[in-house]
């Protein structure tokens, strides 16, 4: 049971690793855009992101890098597009802690876990260091962007090498 569950898991990530949704660059001049690397992997990640009267009305991303991390941006791109900036904040602080899961920062409720959707996937993440960054960076990202949202030109360069 345990292991058709972890080729399922295995398989929506390769899915979106392959056919990532919201790929590209945003066409809306009124879009602000970051950039987010991961040194230790090679990860690159440019995100636009346009948010009217507080709900995140698009986002886009042109990623480059393995396949946990552009699975990740994908769906988190997916997930955080329609919701308000306080909503796409609560999910992305809870998807980092689900992937940084330690003895420190219990895991989390069965109805947190609820509010992550298929993202819930990421969950083993924990387990794999080295990968947590790879998972973090779309969220890290967005995290920065959304904080600087009003004064962001698209020089905006965010790294997970000190983050976990």
């Amino acid at each position: 049971m345990l292991e058709n569950l972890a080729n399922l898991y295995q398989e929506l990530i390769l899915e979106h690793s392959k056919n990532p949704r919201n790929k590209g660059v945003s066409a809306d001049p009124g879009a602000k855009k970051g950039l987010g690397v991961n040194p230790s992997c090679g990860d690159k990640l440019v995100l636009s992101i346009t948010v009217k009267d507080g709900i995140i009305t698009d986002i886009k991303h042109d990623s480059d890098g393995c396949s946990i991390f552009v699975a990740s941006c994908s769906m988190m791109s997916q997930l955080l597009t329609g919701k308000t900036v306080d909503e796409a904040v609560k999910i992305m602080d809870l998807f980092v802690r689900m992937i940084t899961f330690n003895e420190n920062n219990p895991t989390l409720t069965p109805e947190e876990l609820k509010t992550l959707g298929k993202l819930q996937i990421f969950e083993n993440v924990a387990n794999y260091p080295a990968r947590v960054k790879c998972a973090a960076l779309f969220t890290r990202t967005m995290q920065d962007l959304l904080e600087n949202y009003e004064n962001a030109d698209g020089e905006l360069v965010v790294s997970t090498e000190d983050d976990f």
